[in-house]
């Protein structure tokens, strides 16, 4: 090309690259040659023709001229926002040529090569046309129907041009109902009626070639997101739709599966996650492809149809030029896809089945089945690390089942997890203080003879103790009353202790739910006041290990009082040995040393041997000598003390 030419030079040059068999208004396909931009506009206008010639020399009527020629997007907001600017852009870049009779919508490449879809408006059904917007890059065409065609990215003097070439409005046109775009056969580019998909082989009889239908590609995204863009040939688009699919596919699997068992308030969520990943694409694809499947008529075939055929009914198989109804390499993706669902799905179940193990190990925690609770925990552990969230759960659990110094354990020292949880957790929290509180206060009132508040009192505290099974707190009044009497009549009790006792127990006796604390502190009491215990059995009956230690020691401090032999005494003393210092520390730090104390004291009366701080010995030989165990504190006072441990350098 002469690029320093005259403006006849560069006419012609341009010309010749568009084709110079195109019947082109030189003139007005290149109306300015001077000027840098005018000239890359116009060598651009150019290489767009060359492009589209195959097209245009089958398109163009007789006598037909071309006027001028700009590369566009096609706009449609909805199909911008659906698949993305991106997608929506390289799907929807056409070739707008405008001739003496109608504006041809080529659909091309980023090479501007031609697509499959073809459309046309005649000037006699355009209502008018507007150029503007955004640097003038906005153009749009409103036809006698009242729907509006919009294209952006034109340049704004090629939007002048465009629209210069146009006739003038003709607002005053009455509505025409289906009149305005036309879509063109992809094959022998005349006419096809009606809405694209309503007719689904080329009407002209020496064309005849089938259509793909935009409902079948509309149900296959359905189906398979992506799956019906790659039948309607816009692979790239499909492509990127079917591996966004699988992932999303591929999440609700894994959250069924591996997320869903971890608890039954997570499961609700979890499916309706899961639901939008599966749900919400394919509607929102169904719909994107049908509008894009109208957008212009894709070919099936480019062999003729054999007569009769019928929408969706095969092509002959002997077809010479036939189109696959999918790529070649689509099969590929298929099967990489269903692998990647069908990988997901085997490790997600795999998670599921550890998932199980904590969402069991919670039931029975929350139950108060605090042994299963802890094996299942344990096996848990074994399958990989614990996360945060999954501490916090298995400690709430432990919490409302009543284990709190098993749920103790498990959060000590626990940093973050997740929101809801910590929430439920530092809830609970509150609850326990609050009724600890209304307990201990209600405890202070029935010393003090203030009935009316103590009830009150305690009925709040209880109220919650009622919904922890398996902490051994009371669950009724008559209970609360007993425990309170047990630790006044914990040697060495005063005379005021027994009395309080008494009253207490008294109380207790017209009240419903009692159990074996009560039958303990009523023999004590009758021991203490120099009688017979009424029921001496009563000190080994009952599930002791349900109430706090201090109820074990005082059934065997009981035992103690009634044995006659030395070998009852040393079956106690082993059996006061048995109980651990765990258990010990479980308890109520203002009782805590003296039932070590106790402990230590009904071990020497067995015969056990002792070892202790210099001060719990000292504790535990006056204890045993308020039981009437002079040869058992005298055996304490010669142990020699335990030294604290020291730390090392």
């Amino acid at each position: 090309m002469n690029a320093n030419g005259t403006g006849v030079d560069l006419r012609s040059d341009w010309t010749r690259m568009a084709g110079a068999d195109l019947p082109l208004e030189v003139a007005s396909v290149f109306p300015a040659t001077e000027g840098f931009s005018e000239k890359r506009s116009a060598k651009r206008r150019a290489k767009l023709l060359a492009g589209v010639r195959p097209v245009l020399r089958r398109a163009l009527e007789p006598e037909e001229r071309i006027l001028f020629a700009a590369r566009a997007m096609q706009y449609s907001p909805g199909e911008f926002m659906a698949s993305g600017m991106l997608v929506a852009q390289l799907s929807n870049q056409v070739a707008l040529v405008a001739t003496d009779r109608r504006l041809l919508v080529l659909f091309v490449d980023s090479k501007n090569r031609p697509k499959d879809l073809k459309n046309q408006i005649r000037y006699s059904e355009i209502r008018r046309v507007k150029s503007g917007g955004f640097l003038g890059s906005r153009y749009s065409v409103e036809t006698l129907d009242r729907k509006t065609l919009i294209f952006i990215g034109i340049p704004r003097k090629d939007a002048k041009r465009l629209a210069s070439a146009m006739p003038a409005p003709r607002l005053d046109a009455p509505k025409a109902p289906g009149r305005g775009l036309e879509h063109l056969c992809p094959a022998c580019l005349r006419v096809v009626p009606g809405q694209v998909g309503s007719v689904v082989t080329c009407p002209n009889g020496a064309c005849r070639i089938p259509f793909r239908s935009p409902r079948k590609a509309a149900w296959l995204s359905f189906l398979v997101p992506g799956l019906g863009d790659l039948y309607l040939r816009h692979h790239f688009f499909g492509t990127l739709e079917f591996v966004g699919s699988i992932v999303l596919l591929c999440m609700a699997v894994f959250l069924l599966l591996a997320e869903a068992p971890k608890s039954a308030s997570d499961a609700g969520a979890a499916w309706t996650v899961a639901a939008l990943l599966v749900l919400a694409p394919r509607i929102v694809d169904y719909a994107l492809t049908l509008h894009m499947g109208r957008k212009g008529i894709v070919p099936l075939s480019w062999q003729p149809a054999p007569r009769g055929v019928a929408e969706g009914a095969p092509i002959e198989p002997r077809a010479a030029k036939p189109l696959p109804a999918f790529p070649v390499w689509a099969r590929a993706l298929f099967i990489l896809g269903a692998l990647a669902a069908a990988g997901t799905g085997w490790a997600a179940y795999r998670s599921a089945q550890t998932n199980r193990t904590l969402l069991a190990a919670c039931e029975r925690a929350q139950k108060g089945d605090g042994e299963a609770a802890w094996k299942l925990w344990e096996q848990y552990g074994k399958s990989g690390a614990r996360s945060n969230d999954d501490r916090a759960r298995f400690g709430l659990a432990l919490y409302r089942g009543g284990d709190l110094e098993g749920g103790d354990s498990v959060l000590t020292g626990l940093s973050t997890a997740d929101k809801g949880l910590v929430e439920e957790i530092n809830a609970f929290i509150e609850k326990l203080k609050t009724a600890s509180n209304d307990y201990q206060a209600g405890r202070q009132a029935l010393l003090k003879g203030e009935d009316d508040a103590a009830e009150a009192a305690l009925d709040r505290a209880i109220a919650f103790y009622r919904t922890l099974p398996r902490t051994p707190l009371p669950k009724s009044r008559r209970q609360a009353l007993a425990e309170l009497a047990g630790e006044l009549l914990a040697p060495p009790p005063t005379e005021e202790d027994v009395a309080a006792a008494a009253h207490l127990l008294e109380k207790a006796e017209a009240l419903p739910d009692g159990d074996a604390r009560d039958r303990i502190a009523k023999n004590r009491l009758a021991l203490l006041r120099g009688g017979q215990a009424v029921d001496a059995a009563a000190f080994a009956s009952g599930d002791l290990a349900s109430f706090y230690v201090t109820w074990h020691v005082l059934a065997l401090e009981g035992r103690a009082r009634l044995a006659t032999t030395s070998a009852e005494l040393a079956a106690i003393g082993q059996e006061a040995e048995k109980l651990t210092p765990a258990e010990l520390g479980r308890l109520p730090e203002s009782v805590r040393d003296v039932a070590r104390a106790r402990r230590l004291a009904l071990m020497a009366a067995g015969g056990r041997p002792v070892e202790a701080p210099a001060e719990l010995l000292r504790v535990a030989a006056e204890l045993a000598e308020s039981q009437g165990w002079n040869d058992a504190a005298a055996a304490i006072r010669g142990v020699p003390a335990k030294e604290p441990a020291r730390a090392s350098n």
